[in-house]
């Protein structure tokens, strides 16, 4: 079977007469039954110099580069379906420099293996069925995406178990040549379709997309034909409804398109965004266009409802597509909430037509029922939640048996969930038509949250999302970063952050700098912090250094007052102020914690609810010091009224006798006590103790190390 070599390190084939007769019938249909102004672009496009000959039944071949292909390389079996890091970690045998052999299995797409092979230095793919049924033991179609650089190879369930039992032989010596043979293939034309609606302003286009060509194994009813068949849906409604009196048109320009040689590579999208950036016709720019919205495979037999997740999108996508793009994800997500029905959020990685309009800058989304990635036990069950059982679907099979294959015909198509998805396509379109100022809303945001409560390196990412955001009045951050050298402090949050806001009035925030000490050419002080908040003219700021594990110290920054519920890496040194919101606190130093510490905390954070310490230290000599100039504060009962929630797993064993000794705490509410064994056994002296047992009397559940 020949296979085209496609460009741009996408290797996918295309049946040439599904493509043009599908895109036929939609100019047909459009020509027909609409008012809209249509073009039919064939654009001559480079194929390229490689034609692959292999003679593998149904095989397919991606991402064959290299000339002479590979001669001669051991093989290395990766278990349990390669879905995860941990999988390659078990693999029989090295697999630096060694082809890898995946059986089908796990629950994520092939992509996502191939995925992981950038980590482990492998020369080469083996992916085989898994034989479980009739149908899953010829070798399939699947896609690795247009990142994967590596030869590979579908092979049947009989090669690759033979494959396997002789590699798992010690005795045999495996190894493995793939031959590429390769041979000039003259260029062939692309063609786009596309549809305008002949009023709305033309420099404020809406673009509706789908892909109009399929694989070689199949008619492609699915994968696309439900894309292509509700973009003409919707553009034949659209015409219609513009055609009656009562129905007030939209205030922008919708083009609907038909993109050609989706399945080589975006041929047909990424050519008419190179057409469009580099033209200077009013209209046909690509600043004329404020988003596109795309449609593929809508239909999946064991579907989800699927939407494109913005804040998935590529770490290189410009910002300014990124907040435009959440919005779309949340305007779909909306409508689905409001039907009573169940919304998965899908990778946002630039598979489809999206792509090329994302990758520059455009405002992207859709929605997309499935294809070759395995619906989970989890995903039917929450299906079955909001559904009803029969409308769940089945755990463990794909969302499209069909995909790419011969089956792939009009029995392919869950009928319930394509109308659902195309009456979500008509309700966005809508939404969008009729908004006053489109631009501004995708745009130009008013208020805008971020919150991480796991360290993060995406500052840089970050700053770059927040200046666009130019129109915005109210901002609130909570980021703890790690991966500088440099502390986030009052300059930063001018240069980086306020100079581009100049309507914001209200920023409550958190930001929290994890550095190396030995990064820094000095350490700085709170008050050397503190003065860079006072120079941009912030008030009511303040400044905490902590320093932690080793040489990391914990830089922070907050706005006053701490509107917050949750802080980590709380030291010794803190201001004397109330946290009226906080119920999650991880304390954390190199010194000890005193008694009078735990003072200062119970008054502080009256609300808390669950608190984590991580101190090796001992509190030595605690008992016999006095603390300011109250001694009796040396004997106080410290009392957490709202504490329901303890961990001292990675604390000294007299962080235990602190809060389980009731002559030192009164803990009235503790239900989960995270503690290390040993440590429980000694304070209370095998659960003899008498001092100890009014703290743990409400506990039913202890985590234990």
């Amino acid at each position: 079977m020949k296979l085209l070599d496609g460009l741009d390190g996408c290797y996918r084939t295309v049946v040439a007469d599904n493509f043009f007769t599908s895109i036929s019938l939609a100019k047909y249909l459009l020509e027909d039954d609409t008012y809209l102004i249509g073009t039919l672009r064939s654009n001559r496009v480079e194929s390229g110099s490689k034609v692959l000959e292999e003679n593998l039944s149904r095989g397919e071949v991606y991402g064959l580069q290299n000339k002479d292909g590979i001669k001669l390389i051991r093989l290395t079996i990766i278990p349990d379906g390669g879905c995860t890091e941990s999988d390659w970690k078990k693999a029989i045998g090295p697999t630096a420099g060694r082809v890898a052999l995946v059986k089908r299995g796990g629950s994520c797409a092939f992509a996502d293996r191939a995925a992981q092979t950038p980590k482990f230095n492998v020369t080469g793919l083996l992916f085989y069925n898994d034989g479980i049924l009739p149908d899953r033991m010829t070798p399939i179609e699947v896609s690795l995406g247009q990142d994967n650089a590596l030869p590979a190879l579908f092979l049947s369930y009989t090669a690759g178990e033979a494959l396997a039992a002789s590699a798992q032989n010690i005795s045999i010596n495996v190894t493995v040549q793939l031959g590429i043979d390769l041979k000039n293939l003259p260029d062939f034309s692309v063609g786009n379709i596309c549809a305008d609606t002949p009023t709305g302003n033309v420099t404020q286009t809406i673009v509706l997309g789908s892909h109009s060509d399929s694989v070689p194994a199949g008619p492609g009813i699915n994968d696309n034909g439900s894309g292509s068949a509700a973009n003409i849906d919707l553009a034949i409604t659209l015409a219609r409804l513009f055609k009656t009196p009562t129905y007030s048109k939209y205030k922008y320009r919708v083009r609907f398109c038909w993109w050609g040689a989706e399945e080589i590579c975006l041929l047909g999208s990424k050519d008419h965004v190179k057409k469009a950036k580099n033209s200077g016709s009013i209209g046909e720019r690509l600043g004329d266009y404020l988003i596109n919205l795309n449609y593929d495979m809508l239909g999946s037999p064991n579907y989800i409802f699927g939407i494109y997740d913005g804040r998935t999108a590529k770490n290189d996508t410009p910002p300014t597509a990124l907040v435009g793009s959440n919005k779309i994800t949340d305007l779909f997500h909306n409508w689905f909430i409001q039907q009573k029905l169940l919304a998965t959020l899908t990778d946002f990685d630039g598979r489809s037509d999206y792509g090329p309009f994302l990758a520059e800058g455009i405002v992207a989304g859709g929605l997309f029922s499935g294809a070759d990635e395995i619906k989970s036990e989890e995903e039917r069950h929450h299906y079955d939640q909001i559904l009803g059982q029969g409308m769940d679907g089945i755990a463990g099979a794909a969302h499209d048996p069909c995909y790419h294959k011969a089956c792939d015909s009009i029995q392919n198509i869950n009928v319930f969930a394509y109308e659902k998805m195309v009456q979500a396509a008509a309700y966005v379109l809508e939404y969008l038509g009729r908004q006053d100022d489109l631009k501004d809303k995708l745009f130009n945001l008013k208020c805008f949250s971020l919150k991480s409560f796991c360290r993060i390196k995406q500052y840089n990412k970050i700053v770059s999302l927040l200046r666009c955001m130019s129109s915005l009045e109210k901002l609130t951050l909570y980021l703890p970063i790690k991966g500088r050298n440099r502390v986030i402090d009052g300059t930063y949050v001018q240069h980086d952050i306020l100079d581009y806001m100049p309507q914001l009035h209200s920023f409550t925030f958190y930001i929290c700098t994890y550095v190396k000490t030995v990064d820094l050419s000095y350490k700085l002080s709170s008050e050397d912090i503190q003065q860079t908040l006072t120079n941009i003219g912030q008030e009511y700021v303040t400044s905490i250094v902590n320093y932690i594990q080793g040489e990391i110290a914990a830089y922070s920054i907050f706005s006053l007052p701490f509107e917050f519920d949750y802080l980590k890496h709380f030291g010794n040194k803190f201001p004397n102020i109330v946290f009226s919101y906080v119920t999650f606190l991880l304390v954390e130093d190199t010194n000890p914690f005193k008694h009078e510490f735990f003072i200062r905390i119970a008054r502080s954070f009256s609300l808390l609810k669950y608190l984590r310490i991580y101190n090796r230290e001992s509190q030595v000599l605690d008992g016999l010091m006095t603390f300011s100039s109250d001694n009796c504060q040396l004997h106080s009962i410290i009392e957490y009224l709202h504490l329901t929630r303890l961990d001292v797993r990675y604390a000294h064993r007299d962080y235990v006798e602190q809060f389980l000794n009731e002559t030192k705490a009164f803990i009235p509410c503790l239900t989960e006590f995270e503690v290390n064994v040993d440590d429980l056994k000694a304070v209370t002296k095998r659960f003899t103790r008498e001092e100890t047992r009014r703290n743990c009397a409400k506990v039913n559940d202890i985590s234990k190390i």
